[in-house]
Order: structure tokens, then sequence, then C-alpha cells
């Protein structure tokens, strides 16, 4: 069997495990998953409010695409990449 695994990075994806109870007489399914903070995003806005922000010192970037010009804004954020969500003391996963 080959082995993959000493040259690739597993670290961003996530597998389940699945596990028989006897003493409850069924199945559990155990998620494993790394969650990584998203400290910020860039939010797609219109020249009027890139112009604002870029006024108060946020993070701005312009993307030309042919004759359109988008405007980009880096916000502030308080996710998980992984398909997580922590809300009053509990993960969501």
């Amino acid at each position: 069997m080959l082995d993959s695994s000493k040259s690739r990075d597993y670290s961003g994806l996530t597998g389940s495990e699945v596990s028989w109870d006897e003493s409850l007489n069924e199945f559990n399914i155990t998620v494993h998953q790394e969650n990584v903070p998203i400290d910020t995003y860039w939010k797609l806005v219109t020249q009027q409010e890139y112009n604002e922000y870029k006024n108060l010192g946020y993070r701005t970037k312009e993307d030309k695409r042919g004759d359109s010009i988008f405007y980009y804004v880096q916000i502030p954020s308080t996710r998980m990449r992984g398909n997580s969500q922590y809300q009053e003391d509990k993960w969501n996963v």
C-alpha cells in the first residue's frame, strides 16, 4: 500500500470516525476537525463605501477587470474556518 501521508499536509481536512457503543447498542459518529480563526475578510463595497473606509484607515484594495473596477475593504471578523461556530458557550460543528 502506498503511504502518501509523508508528502502531504492533511491539517486543513476533516475526518469522521464511526464507533459502536455496546452499552447503548448504537453507532456513534465522531468528527475530527481543525479550526482556524479568521481575523479578517475582504468585503466587496461600493466606491463611496470604499472611500469612507479608506479615510477611516481600513486596509483597502482595488481589482481592475477589463473596464470594471471592484472595491474591497478588509473587515475584522470573529468567525472560524472549518464549518464551526462558537455561540453561547457551545460549539456547533
